[in-house]
């Protein structure tokens, strides 16, 4: 039952505003019942100018200098 309601739940969500851009996707209820964790956590950060963002990805990818 609940696989049938992700399902109905996915199409509708695919046919609204959000599911066109690709937001508020709704949860799976069979995932959550089961236990299943597969969305992994979002780390979002923002930043201030470009210069900023060049700084931070040269101290991720280790181009520090």
């Amino acid at each position: 039952m609940a696989a049938i309601a992700d399902g109905t739940r996915m199409t509708a969500w695919l046919q609204s505003k959000d599911g066109t851009t690709g937001e508020n996707r709704p949860k799976s209820l069979l995932g959550m019942l089961i236990g299943d964790d597969s969305e992994p956590d979002k780390d979002i950060r923002t930043f201030a100018s470009g210069e900023e963002f060049d700084r931070e990805w040269k101290r991720l990818t280790g181009e520090e200098g």
